[in-house]
């Protein structure tokens, strides 16, 4: 956490031992399968999940940050989802 100081410095604390990452993710889903993501994500809105990020190849345990976004891209959907660490 950065705050400034009544003198202006910048004052840094760590709030927590390890680093944690906060994931975007963006992909095209059918319409199926962004109703499936919605399901998924109505039955574990605030449940912790295993998610494998392609990037690292590793398994982090993630949260919903926020609910799946999605805009109309033909027959397509474009999802966004945000997700954190826990």
């Amino acid at each position: 956490e950065a705050t400034r100081a009544t003198n202006g410095l910048l004052r840094v604390r760590k709030l927590y031992s390890a680093d944690k990452t906060d994931f975007t993710v963006v992909h095209m889903l059918t319409k199926a399968e962004r109703d499936t993501l919605m399901a998924f994500y109505g039955a574990n809105a605030t449940a912790q999940f295993s998610f494998d990020w392609p990037g690292d190849g590793s398994t982090y345990t993630c949260r919903f940050a926020a609910a799946p976004q999605f805009s109309r891209r033909g027959a397509y959907y474009r999802a966004t989802e945000r997700l954190a660490e826990v």
